[in-house]
C-alpha cells in the first residue's frame, strides 16, 4: 500500500474536505459563527486531500494552553499529497502574524503526528517523506476580496516565518506554492 493511500485510510472522513473534480471549497467561519466564506482551490492534483486540522483535538489535556506561547493553536486545513503539504490559515481580516504562525506551527505538529502513527503502528519508516520535506505555510486573508493579490512573498514559504500571504477567495494549486 502506497503512503497516499494507507494516509487515506488512516483519516476520519469527516475531518476531510470533499475534492470533486479536482477543486474544493475552504470555509472559514464568521464572526458571528454562523456566516462562513469561502476560498476556492482549483486544479488541485490527483491523490490530494485536505485534512481540516481544527478537527484534531484540543491538546488542552495534556498542555497547559492558558499560556500564551502558543502551542494549543492549528490553522485551519492541510492540503496533502505524496510530494508536499500545505499549511493553510484563512483570516476573514488581515490577522496577527506571530498568532498565524502559531496556527501554523500547530497544524505541523498534526501532520507530524499522523506521520509518527503511519510509521510506528504500520512500520512505514519513511511514512509520507516526501511531502514531509516539501511543507509549504500559506495565509489568505481578506477573504471577499474577489481579485487574488500576493501581500508578502519570500520563497520559499517552507516555515512559519517565511509563509506567503495573500488575499482573495479563488486560488490555483500552484499559487500556494510560492
Amino acid at each position: 500500500m502506497n503512503d497516499f493511500t494507507l494516509l487515506k485510510e488512516l483519516l476520519n472522513k469527516d475531518a476531510l474536505v470533499p475534492i470533486q473534480d479536482r477543486q474544493a471549497k475552504l470555509k472559514e467561519k464568521g464572526r458571528d459563527g454562523k456566516s462562513s466564506y469561502v476560498v476556492d482551490l482549483e486544479d488541485l492534483p490527483d491523490d490530494t486531500l485536505i485534512l481540516i486540522s481544527e478537527r484534531f483535538p484540543q491538546p488542552n489535556k495534556v498542555f497547559d494552553c492558558t499560556k500564551k506561547n502558543g502551542i494549543c493553536k492549528r490553522a485551519d486545513y492541510v492540503v496533502v499529497n505524496e510530494k508536499e503539504m500545505i499549511f493553510i490559515e484563512l483570516k476573514r481580516y488581515k490577522g496577527d502574524n506571530d498568532n498565524i504562525k502559531n496556527q501554523l506551527r500547530g497544524a505541523q505538529c498534526v501532520m507530524d503526528y499522523c506521520v509518527a502513527i503511519g510509521e510506528r503502528f504500520f512500520d512505514c519508516p519513511e511514512f509520507m517523506e516526501k511531502a514531509v520535506e516539501n511543507p509549504h505555510f500559506v495565509c489568505i486573508m481578506n477573504i471577499g476580496q474577489k481579485q487574488p493579490s500576493i501581500l508578502t512573498a519570500q520563497s520559499p514559504n517552507n516555515t512559519p516565518e517565511t509563509m506567503l500571504e495573500l488575499t482573495g477567495e479563488n486560488f490555483q494549486y500552484k499559487q500556494l506554492l510560492g
